[in-house]
């Protein structure tokens, strides 16, 4: 796909604290400022992207979670024995109430 040329410029002036808004708010979009401004000039939402941080923990619930399918998936298949399961189930559940609250527990048993 050929990326379109874009020759039109547009002026606009602003005092020091507008402009360093627009910088942050770029920033945090993962934008340069022009295509920041070229996206809210056109009625376009811009969202802040997701922090490294949010990320980890979002990849941590994940894990967590697919534990918890598996113990379930192995208790119901008899494979494991319910009460120590159910245990395990336990501190998987208590780990994710954790890292949702803020609090990361990295010592997953």
């Amino acid at each position: 796909m050929k990326k379109e040329i874009k020759s039109n410029r547009i002026f606009i002036r602003l005092n020091d604290e507008e402009l360093d808004q627009i910088r942050k708010s770029s920033r945090e979009a993962g934008l340069s400022m022009s295509a920041f401004a070229r996206k809210r000039l056109l009625g376009e939402k811009v969202s802040a992207r997701f922090s490294e941080d949010y990320l980890s923990i979002k990849r941590d619930i994940s894990g967590l979670c697919n534990n918890v399918n598996q113990i379930a998936r192995a208790v119901n298949g008899k494979c494991l024995a319910p009460l120590p399961a159910a245990e395990e189930a336990r501190v998987l559940v208590q780990n994710i109430y954790n890292l949702m609250r803020g609090g990361i527990d990295h010592s997953c048993k």
